[in-house]
Protein backbone atom coordinates (compact mmCIF):
# COMPACT_ATOMS: atom_id res chain seq x y z
CA UNK A 1 0.00 0.00 0.00
CA UNK A 2 1.55 3.38 -0.96
CA UNK A 3 1.71 6.31 1.63
CA UNK A 4 1.29 9.78 1.79
CA UNK A 5 1.92 12.38 4.67
CA UNK A 6 -0.26 15.24 5.01
CA UNK A 7 1.00 17.86 7.34
CA UNK A 8 -2.50 18.82 8.62
CA UNK A 9 -1.08 21.07 11.81
CA UNK A 10 1.72 23.26 10.69
CA UNK A 11 0.88 25.73 13.40
CA UNK A 12 1.04 22.67 15.89
CA UNK A 13 4.35 22.11 14.40
CA UNK A 14 6.14 25.65 14.57
CA UNK A 15 4.90 25.78 18.31
CA UNK A 16 6.70 22.68 19.58
CA UNK A 17 9.62 23.07 17.58
CA UNK A 18 9.33 27.25 18.94
CA UNK A 19 8.82 25.93 22.25
CA UNK A 20 11.65 23.90 22.50
CA UNK A 21 13.51 26.13 20.74
CA UNK A 22 13.53 28.83 23.15
CA UNK A 23 14.84 26.05 25.93
CA UNK A 24 18.16 25.73 23.69
CA UNK A 25 18.32 29.34 23.45
CA UNK A 26 18.60 29.85 27.17
CA UNK A 27 21.54 27.31 27.00
CA UNK A 28 19.25 24.00 28.01
CA UNK A 29 19.11 20.74 26.24
CA UNK A 30 16.29 20.59 23.97
CA UNK A 31 12.69 21.15 25.85
CA UNK A 32 14.68 20.23 29.13
CA UNK A 33 13.20 22.80 31.48
CA UNK A 34 9.49 22.83 30.08
CA UNK A 35 6.88 21.52 31.31
CA UNK A 36 4.15 19.73 29.97
CA UNK A 37 0.77 19.04 31.16
CA UNK A 38 -2.20 18.85 30.81
CA UNK A 39 -6.11 19.51 33.81
CA UNK A 40 -8.90 18.31 34.09
CA UNK A 41 -11.45 19.86 36.83
CA UNK A 42 -11.44 17.91 39.84
CA UNK A 43 -14.01 14.57 39.66
CA UNK A 44 -15.54 15.97 36.38
CA UNK A 45 -17.26 13.50 34.22
CA UNK A 46 -16.35 14.71 30.99
CA UNK A 47 -13.23 12.52 29.92
CA UNK A 48 -11.39 15.76 28.18
CA UNK A 49 -8.38 17.09 29.29
CA UNK A 50 -6.94 20.62 28.31
CA UNK A 51 -2.95 20.88 27.51
CA UNK A 52 -1.11 23.01 29.18
CA UNK A 53 2.68 24.16 29.26
CA UNK A 54 4.13 26.07 32.11
CA UNK A 55 7.18 28.03 32.07
CA UNK A 56 8.70 30.52 34.82
CA UNK A 57 5.47 29.40 36.93
CA UNK A 58 2.82 30.66 34.07
CA UNK A 59 0.70 28.07 33.13
CA UNK A 60 -0.60 28.71 29.79
CA UNK A 61 -3.45 26.92 26.84
CA UNK A 62 -1.04 24.52 24.64
CA UNK A 63 -2.45 25.32 20.84
CA UNK A 64 -1.18 21.81 19.63
CA UNK A 65 -3.43 18.82 18.55
CA UNK A 66 -3.70 15.45 17.60
CA UNK A 67 -4.69 14.12 14.76
CA UNK A 68 -5.26 9.87 13.84
CA UNK A 69 -3.64 7.63 11.52
CA UNK A 70 -6.43 5.87 9.38
CA UNK A 71 -5.14 3.90 6.26
CA UNK A 72 -2.72 5.05 3.82
CA UNK A 73 -2.80 8.50 5.08
CA UNK A 74 -0.31 9.94 7.34
CA UNK A 75 -0.65 12.81 9.41
CA UNK A 76 2.31 14.23 10.97
CA UNK A 77 1.94 15.07 14.52
CA UNK A 78 3.82 18.02 16.45
CA UNK A 79 4.45 16.11 19.04
CA UNK A 80 6.64 14.08 16.60
CA UNK A 81 8.84 17.33 17.10
CA UNK A 82 8.84 16.84 20.72
CA UNK A 83 11.97 14.53 22.23
CA UNK A 84 9.18 13.41 25.04
CA UNK A 85 6.85 12.34 23.23
CA UNK A 86 8.69 10.70 20.51
CA UNK A 87 10.87 7.32 21.80
CA UNK A 88 13.56 6.24 19.79
CA UNK A 89 13.95 2.77 18.41
CA UNK A 90 16.14 0.48 20.55
CA UNK A 91 17.02 -3.10 18.73
CA UNK A 92 18.89 -5.25 21.28
CA UNK A 93 21.18 -8.55 20.53
CA UNK A 94 18.44 -10.72 20.07
CA UNK A 95 16.61 -8.88 17.30
CA UNK A 96 14.49 -7.38 19.81
CA UNK A 97 12.62 -4.44 18.74
CA UNK A 98 11.61 -1.80 21.62
CA UNK A 99 10.95 1.91 21.59
CA UNK A 100 13.37 3.42 24.21
CA UNK A 101 12.27 6.59 26.96
CA UNK A 102 14.57 8.68 28.02
CA UNK A 103 14.84 9.32 31.53
CA UNK A 104 11.64 12.12 32.45
CA UNK A 105 9.48 13.01 35.52
CA UNK A 106 6.09 13.56 36.64
CA UNK A 107 4.60 15.79 38.93
CA UNK A 108 0.69 15.71 40.10
CA UNK A 109 -1.01 19.01 41.57
CA UNK A 110 -4.48 20.05 42.49
CA UNK A 111 -4.70 23.82 41.90
CA UNK A 112 -7.86 25.81 42.29
CA UNK A 113 -10.73 23.30 40.79
CA UNK A 114 -8.06 21.52 38.77
CA UNK A 115 -6.12 18.40 38.99
CA UNK A 116 -3.24 18.85 37.10
CA UNK A 117 -0.07 15.99 35.44
CA UNK A 118 3.10 17.64 34.74
CA UNK A 119 6.12 15.69 32.73
CA UNK A 120 9.77 17.07 32.22
CA UNK A 121 12.95 15.99 31.35
CA UNK A 122 14.24 17.95 34.91
CA UNK A 123 13.28 17.58 38.24
CA UNK A 124 12.00 21.15 38.56
CA UNK A 125 10.05 21.18 41.65
CA UNK A 126 9.39 19.17 44.71
CA UNK A 127 6.86 17.55 43.89
CA UNK A 128 8.24 16.04 40.59
CA UNK A 129 9.15 12.30 41.22
CA UNK A 130 11.13 10.03 38.87
CA UNK A 131 8.90 7.36 37.60
CA UNK A 132 9.66 3.72 39.24
CA UNK A 133 10.35 2.36 35.83
CA UNK A 134 13.25 4.70 35.80
CA UNK A 135 14.43 3.51 39.57
CA UNK A 136 16.16 0.09 41.21
CA UNK A 137 17.27 -1.23 44.42
CA UNK A 138 20.59 0.29 43.70
CA UNK A 139 22.23 3.42 42.39
CA UNK A 140 22.52 4.82 39.72
CA UNK A 141 19.08 4.72 38.32
CA UNK A 142 18.37 3.98 34.71
CA UNK A 143 19.01 6.30 32.19
CA UNK A 144 16.37 4.30 29.78
CA UNK A 145 13.46 1.99 30.08
CA UNK A 146 12.72 0.11 26.57
CA UNK A 147 9.18 -1.09 25.79
CA UNK A 148 8.57 -3.71 23.38
CA UNK A 149 7.17 -2.82 20.06
CA UNK A 150 5.38 -5.59 19.88
CA UNK A 151 3.62 -7.73 22.02
CA UNK A 152 5.61 -10.36 23.34
CA UNK A 153 5.93 -13.62 21.04
CA UNK A 154 8.15 -16.57 22.12
CA UNK A 155 11.05 -18.56 20.43
CA UNK A 156 13.57 -21.59 21.57
CA UNK A 157 16.95 -21.68 20.65
CA UNK A 158 18.92 -24.71 22.22
CA UNK A 159 16.28 -25.69 24.23
CA UNK A 160 15.23 -22.69 25.69
CA UNK A 161 12.15 -20.30 25.77
CA UNK A 162 12.70 -16.71 25.58
CA UNK A 163 10.54 -13.89 24.97
CA UNK A 164 10.35 -12.15 22.19
CA UNK A 165 9.60 -8.58 20.95
CA UNK A 166 9.30 -9.22 16.64
CA UNK A 167 7.39 -8.73 14.07
CA UNK A 168 4.80 -11.89 12.58
CA UNK A 169 4.52 -13.79 15.93
CA UNK A 170 1.49 -14.85 16.97
CA UNK A 171 1.49 -13.36 20.79
CA UNK A 172 2.78 -15.22 24.00
CA UNK A 173 -0.55 -16.90 25.42
CA UNK A 174 -1.56 -19.64 28.29
CA UNK A 175 1.43 -18.03 29.85
CA UNK A 176 1.47 -17.55 33.58
CA UNK A 177 3.27 -14.16 34.82
CA UNK A 178 6.11 -16.21 36.62
CA UNK A 179 6.52 -18.08 33.09
CA UNK A 180 6.66 -14.61 31.16
CA UNK A 181 9.16 -13.36 33.31
CA UNK A 182 11.44 -16.13 33.32
CA UNK A 183 10.93 -16.28 29.28
CA UNK A 184 12.15 -12.43 29.40
CA UNK A 185 15.13 -13.05 31.35
CA UNK A 186 16.89 -15.57 29.86
CA UNK A 187 17.21 -13.00 27.47
CA UNK A 188 19.53 -11.39 29.26
CA UNK A 189 21.61 -15.08 29.63
CA UNK A 190 21.54 -15.05 26.37
CA UNK A 191 23.05 -12.21 25.22
CA UNK A 192 26.02 -12.46 28.46
CA UNK A 193 24.62 -9.13 29.74
CA UNK A 194 26.32 -7.46 32.64
CA UNK A 195 22.75 -7.17 35.12
CA UNK A 196 24.20 -3.87 36.69
CA UNK A 197 24.34 -2.47 33.29
CA UNK A 198 20.56 -3.88 31.98
CA UNK A 199 17.50 -5.62 33.21
CA UNK A 200 15.09 -7.67 31.38
CA UNK A 201 11.72 -8.17 32.38
CA UNK A 202 7.80 -8.05 31.30
CA UNK A 203 5.86 -4.75 31.84
CA UNK A 204 5.99 -3.20 35.16
CA UNK A 205 2.88 -0.47 36.65
CA UNK A 206 4.92 1.93 36.23
CA UNK A 207 5.56 1.64 32.47
CA UNK A 208 1.53 1.65 32.11
CA UNK A 209 1.05 4.36 34.74
CA UNK A 210 3.25 6.92 35.07
CA UNK A 211 5.06 6.75 30.95
CA UNK A 212 2.43 5.54 28.66
CA UNK A 213 -0.98 7.00 30.21
CA UNK A 214 0.61 10.49 30.84
CA UNK A 215 2.10 11.10 27.62
CA UNK A 216 -0.85 9.78 25.57
CA UNK A 217 -3.88 11.44 27.44
CA UNK A 218 -1.75 14.70 26.79
CA UNK A 219 -1.32 13.84 23.58
CA UNK A 220 -4.76 12.68 22.94
CA UNK A 221 -6.59 15.61 24.92
CA UNK A 222 -8.88 12.77 26.28
CA UNK A 223 -8.90 9.57 28.80
CA UNK A 224 -10.79 8.06 26.60
CA UNK A 225 -8.20 6.29 25.00
CA UNK A 226 -10.29 3.77 22.72
CA UNK A 227 -12.37 6.85 21.19
CA UNK A 228 -8.79 8.15 19.44
CA UNK A 229 -7.93 4.28 18.30
CA UNK A 230 -10.24 1.55 19.32
CA UNK A 231 -7.53 -1.28 19.28
CA UNK A 232 -8.46 -4.91 18.43
CA UNK A 233 -11.72 -5.40 20.55
CA UNK A 234 -14.56 -6.38 18.21
CA UNK A 235 -13.28 -9.38 17.17
CA UNK A 236 -15.74 -12.59 16.85
CA UNK A 237 -14.53 -15.19 19.47
CA UNK A 238 -17.47 -17.39 19.78
CA UNK A 239 -17.17 -20.67 18.18
CA UNK A 240 -18.81 -20.67 14.55
CA UNK A 241 -19.69 -24.05 12.94
CA UNK A 242 -17.96 -25.11 9.73
CA UNK A 243 -20.69 -26.07 6.62
CA UNK A 244 -17.86 -27.78 5.09
CA UNK A 245 -13.96 -27.38 4.20
CA UNK A 246 -11.74 -27.95 0.99
CA UNK A 247 -8.03 -28.17 2.06
CA UNK A 248 -6.92 -27.77 -1.47
CA UNK A 249 -7.68 -24.19 -1.71
CA UNK A 250 -8.19 -23.69 2.05
CA UNK A 251 -11.49 -22.68 1.82
CA UNK A 252 -14.02 -22.30 4.52
CA UNK A 253 -17.56 -22.48 3.75
CA UNK A 254 -19.32 -20.94 7.13
CA UNK A 255 -23.82 -20.20 7.23
CA UNK A 256 -24.91 -17.42 5.55
CA UNK A 257 -24.05 -13.59 7.72
CA UNK A 258 -20.83 -15.72 9.31
CA UNK A 259 -18.45 -14.68 7.45
CA UNK A 260 -18.78 -11.34 7.70
CA UNK A 261 -18.14 -11.34 11.57
CA UNK A 262 -14.22 -12.02 10.58
CA UNK A 263 -12.18 -9.44 9.20
CA UNK A 264 -9.09 -10.17 6.41
CA UNK A 265 -5.74 -10.03 8.25
CA UNK A 266 -7.37 -11.70 11.48
CA UNK A 267 -6.88 -14.59 13.12
CA UNK A 268 -8.59 -17.55 13.47
CA UNK A 269 -8.27 -21.10 15.49
CA UNK A 270 -9.73 -23.99 14.30
CA UNK A 271 -11.58 -26.87 16.17
CA UNK A 272 -11.23 -24.28 19.00
CA UNK A 273 -8.52 -26.37 21.47
CA UNK A 274 -7.87 -22.79 23.15
CA UNK A 275 -4.89 -21.52 22.42
CA UNK A 276 -3.21 -23.82 20.78
CA UNK A 277 -0.57 -22.33 17.91
CA UNK A 278 -0.90 -25.36 15.66
CA UNK A 279 -4.23 -24.68 15.00
CA UNK A 280 -3.99 -20.61 13.83
CA UNK A 281 -4.28 -19.10 10.73
CA UNK A 282 -4.45 -15.67 9.11
CA UNK A 283 -7.45 -15.00 6.77
CA UNK A 284 -5.91 -14.11 3.56
CA UNK A 285 -9.79 -13.25 1.67
CA UNK A 286 -13.21 -12.94 2.84
CA UNK A 287 -16.47 -13.86 0.57
CA UNK A 288 -20.31 -13.85 1.12
CA UNK A 289 -20.29 -17.45 2.25
CA UNK A 290 -16.46 -18.38 2.90
CA UNK A 291 -13.42 -17.01 4.46
CA UNK A 292 -9.37 -18.62 3.03
CA UNK A 293 -7.01 -18.99 5.21
CA UNK A 294 -2.90 -18.83 4.89
CA UNK A 295 -0.66 -21.95 5.99
CA UNK A 296 -0.96 -25.82 6.40
CA UNK A 297 -4.12 -27.25 5.36
CA UNK A 298 -6.42 -28.22 8.59
CA UNK A 299 -6.37 -32.09 8.51
CA UNK A 300 -10.50 -32.31 9.82
CA UNK A 301 -12.20 -28.71 10.31
CA UNK A 302 -15.53 -28.72 12.26
CA UNK A 303 -15.67 -24.63 13.86
CA UNK A 304 -13.43 -21.30 13.84
CA UNK A 305 -12.80 -18.77 16.46
CA UNK A 306 -11.20 -15.94 15.75
CA UNK A 307 -7.93 -15.24 18.00
CA UNK A 308 -5.28 -12.13 18.66
CA UNK A 309 -3.53 -10.75 15.50
CA UNK A 310 -0.26 -11.52 14.51
CA UNK A 311 2.42 -8.64 15.76
CA UNK A 312 3.70 -6.43 13.03
CA UNK A 313 -0.38 -5.73 11.59
CA UNK A 314 1.01 -1.94 11.96
CA UNK A 315 4.39 -2.22 10.08
CA UNK A 316 2.57 -0.76 7.31
CA UNK A 317 1.86 2.51 8.95
CA UNK A 318 4.09 5.05 7.99
CA UNK A 319 4.15 6.93 11.73
CA UNK A 320 4.33 6.64 15.68
CA UNK A 321 0.61 6.10 15.58
CA UNK A 322 -1.99 5.03 13.45
CA UNK A 323 -3.98 2.13 12.46
CA UNK A 324 -4.95 0.47 8.80
CA UNK A 325 -8.55 0.35 9.53
CA UNK A 326 -10.18 1.70 12.94
CA UNK A 327 -12.79 -0.84 13.58
CA UNK A 328 -11.91 -2.60 16.65
CA UNK A 329 -10.87 -5.31 14.65
CA UNK A 330 -6.79 -4.29 13.69
CA UNK A 331 -4.05 -3.22 15.46
CA UNK A 332 -3.12 0.24 16.04
CA UNK A 333 -0.28 1.41 17.48
CA UNK A 334 0.92 4.47 19.43
CA UNK A 335 4.00 5.84 20.55
CA UNK A 336 5.38 3.20 18.09
CA UNK A 337 4.03 0.59 20.59
CA UNK A 338 1.53 -2.22 18.89
CA UNK A 339 -1.56 -2.37 20.57
CA UNK A 340 -0.65 -0.80 24.06
CA UNK A 341 -4.03 -2.40 24.69
CA UNK A 342 -7.05 -4.45 24.00
CA UNK A 343 -5.63 -7.89 21.26
CA UNK A 344 -4.08 -9.61 24.48
CA UNK A 345 -4.84 -9.10 28.20
CA UNK A 346 -1.09 -8.07 29.32
CA UNK A 347 0.35 -9.41 32.53
CA UNK A 348 1.70 -6.76 35.32
CA UNK A 349 4.59 -7.84 37.11
CA UNK A 350 5.55 -6.05 40.06
CA UNK A 351 1.87 -5.68 41.69
CA UNK A 352 0.10 -8.36 43.50
CA UNK A 353 -3.49 -7.60 44.62
CA UNK A 354 -4.30 -9.30 48.35
CA UNK A 355 -8.28 -9.27 50.11
CA UNK A 356 -8.34 -6.02 47.13
CA UNK A 357 -5.24 -3.84 48.74
CA UNK A 358 -2.50 -3.46 45.60
CA UNK A 359 0.96 -4.49 47.41
CA UNK A 360 4.06 -3.38 44.98
CA UNK A 361 7.54 -4.92 44.66
CA UNK A 362 9.81 -2.50 44.03
CA UNK A 363 13.18 -4.84 43.51
CA UNK A 364 12.79 -6.68 40.42
CA UNK A 365 15.50 -9.16 41.69
CA UNK A 366 13.27 -9.54 44.73
CA UNK A 367 10.06 -10.58 42.86
CA UNK A 368 8.40 -13.52 43.58
CA UNK A 369 4.36 -14.68 42.15
CA UNK A 370 3.78 -14.96 45.69
CA UNK A 371 0.15 -15.46 47.42
CA UNK A 372 1.03 -13.50 50.63
CA UNK A 373 2.46 -10.30 49.75
CA UNK A 374 1.37 -9.22 53.03
CA UNK A 375 3.99 -11.43 55.09
CA UNK A 376 6.61 -10.88 52.11
CA UNK A 377 9.39 -8.51 52.62
CA UNK A 378 9.85 -7.57 49.17
CA UNK A 379 5.82 -6.46 48.60
CA UNK A 380 5.29 -3.55 50.35
CA UNK A 381 1.22 -2.67 50.96
CA UNK A 382 -0.67 0.40 49.56
CA UNK A 383 -2.50 2.46 51.84
CA UNK A 384 -6.07 1.91 49.63
CA UNK A 385 -8.49 -0.16 48.49
CA UNK A 386 -9.71 -1.31 45.50
CA UNK A 387 -13.16 -1.54 44.90
CA UNK A 388 -15.13 -4.66 45.37
CA UNK A 389 -17.57 -3.73 42.70
CA UNK A 390 -17.10 -4.33 39.05
CA UNK A 391 -17.94 -1.17 36.54
CA UNK A 392 -16.93 1.50 34.54
CA UNK A 393 -13.85 3.17 36.48
CA UNK A 394 -14.72 6.39 38.09
CA UNK A 395 -12.05 6.93 40.34
CA UNK A 396 -8.56 5.92 41.26
CA UNK A 397 -6.84 5.56 44.12
CA UNK A 398 -3.15 7.43 45.06
CA UNK A 399 -0.45 6.37 47.81
CA UNK A 400 2.03 9.06 47.39
CA UNK A 401 5.03 6.62 48.13
CA UNK A 402 3.69 4.91 45.34
CA UNK A 403 2.51 6.75 42.82
CA UNK A 404 2.78 4.56 39.79
CA UNK A 405 -0.24 1.71 41.76
CA UNK A 406 -3.16 3.99 40.47
CA UNK A 407 -5.76 1.38 40.69
CA UNK A 408 -9.92 1.61 40.53
CA UNK A 409 -10.88 2.61 43.90
CA UNK A 410 -14.66 3.65 42.79
CA UNK A 411 -16.96 2.29 39.48
CA UNK A 412 -20.27 4.15 38.45
CA UNK A 413 -18.60 5.77 35.13
CA UNK A 414 -19.19 4.81 31.62
CA UNK A 415 -17.96 4.31 28.01
CA UNK A 416 -17.59 8.03 27.84
CA UNK A 417 -17.68 9.41 31.37
CA UNK A 418 -14.62 10.03 33.64
CA UNK A 419 -11.67 7.07 32.55
CA UNK A 420 -14.18 5.59 29.96
CA UNK A 421 -12.71 1.81 30.72
CA UNK A 422 -13.45 -1.06 32.95
CA UNK A 423 -12.40 -2.30 36.08
CA UNK A 424 -12.17 -6.51 36.61
CA UNK A 425 -12.34 -7.83 39.86
CA UNK A 426 -13.11 -11.17 41.50
CA UNK A 427 -13.23 -10.47 45.15
CA UNK A 428 -10.82 -11.22 48.29
CA UNK A 429 -7.73 -13.66 47.76
CA UNK A 430 -4.47 -13.27 45.95
CA UNK A 431 -4.88 -11.92 42.52
CA UNK A 432 -2.86 -11.42 39.46
CA UNK A 433 -3.00 -8.09 37.54
CA UNK A 434 -3.66 -7.54 33.76
CA UNK A 435 -3.99 -4.12 31.77
CA UNK A 436 -5.91 -2.93 28.89
CA UNK A 437 -8.72 -5.61 27.91
CA UNK A 438 -8.22 -8.00 25.09
CA UNK A 439 -9.89 -8.97 21.65
CA UNK A 440 -13.74 -9.33 22.22
CA UNK A 441 -13.87 -6.59 25.13
CA UNK A 442 -15.28 -3.91 22.98
CA UNK A 443 -16.02 -0.44 24.73
CA UNK A 444 -14.23 -1.78 28.50
CA UNK A 445 -11.12 -1.56 26.88
CA UNK A 446 -8.22 0.94 27.41
CA UNK A 447 -5.19 2.06 28.98
CA UNK A 448 -7.71 2.30 32.46
CA UNK A 449 -8.96 -1.08 31.59
CA UNK A 450 -7.71 -3.38 34.92
CA UNK A 451 -8.27 -6.58 35.59
CA UNK A 452 -7.80 -7.95 39.19
CA UNK A 453 -10.30 -11.56 38.38
CA UNK A 454 -7.99 -14.38 38.19
CA UNK A 455 -5.63 -15.73 40.66
CA UNK A 456 -1.98 -15.65 41.15
CA UNK A 457 -0.84 -18.32 38.45
CA UNK A 458 -3.39 -17.59 36.27
CA UNK A 459 -2.43 -18.37 32.63
CA UNK A 460 -5.35 -17.98 29.16
CA UNK A 461 -5.01 -18.27 25.75
CA UNK A 462 -6.41 -14.50 25.96
CA UNK A 463 -3.42 -13.57 28.73
CA UNK A 464 0.10 -12.61 27.15
CA UNK A 465 2.72 -10.43 27.86
CA UNK A 466 5.16 -7.40 26.71
CA UNK A 467 9.07 -7.53 26.84
CA UNK A 468 10.86 -4.85 29.13
CA UNK A 469 14.35 -3.59 29.08
CA UNK A 470 16.07 -1.40 31.47
CA UNK A 471 19.68 0.28 30.91
CA UNK A 472 21.93 2.57 32.03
Amino acid sequence: MSKYRILTDETGKRIAEAVEGIAEAQGATVGDGIEYGFRWVSGASSPVVERVTRQNGVISPWEISFTTNVGGTVNENAFDYISLFAPKDYTDGAGNRFKRFARFYIGRQTIGVYSYVWLCKKQVAAFYVLPRAFKRAGVPYWNYRDIGVYEAGKETADGTTYLTSKTGLYPAHNITRTTANNYAKAIGTRLGIDTEQEQYSITTMSEIVELMQPLLLLMYGTKNSDGVYKGVQSVFTTATTVESYDAETKTITLAAGTASKYVVGGVIEGNTTNGTDGNYRTITEIGDLYIVHDGDAFETLTQISGRPNKTGQTDTIDATHGTEANDGKHSFKALGIENIFGNTWAHILDVTIYDLVPYICDDLDAWTDTTTPASNAAFKKCAYSLSATSGYVKALGYDAAYPDVQLTTEVGGSSTTYYCDYYYQNGLGAKTVLHGGYLHDGAYGGLFYWNVYYGVGSAAWYIGARLSHAAL
